[in-house]
């Protein structure tokens, strides 16, 4: 039987790959909403510091941080987390 912290973290985690499709999704449709890319990141970041696979490259991830740090917001580079690239084990 999993222990109360333990159903937290899942729950976290299902709560971040949950929203990271949602954000996904949003900037498919609003590509020029940089703050929802930023939530996006940091949903992937969160995913990936869980030890899940977030679906989606390094150079994908580093390309829209950079893409969204350049526009001005700083605090995108916060999402830059991960130590190891994304999408490997």
């Amino acid at each position: 039987m999993r222990g109360k912290s333990e159903r937290t973290v899942v729950s976290a985690l299902d709560s971040a790959k949950r929203a990271a499709r949602f954000w996904m999704d949003y900037v498919a449709a609003h590509p020029k909403e940089l703050a929802a890319e930023r939530e996006r990141l940091y949903c992937l970041s969160k995913v990936r510091m869980a030890g899940e696979n977030p679906e989606t490259t390094y150079e994908d991830f580093r390309n829209a941080a950079i893409k969204v740090i350049e526009s001005g917001d700083l605090d995108a580079a916060f999402s830059l987390g991960p130590t190891r690239p994304l999408g490997t084990g």
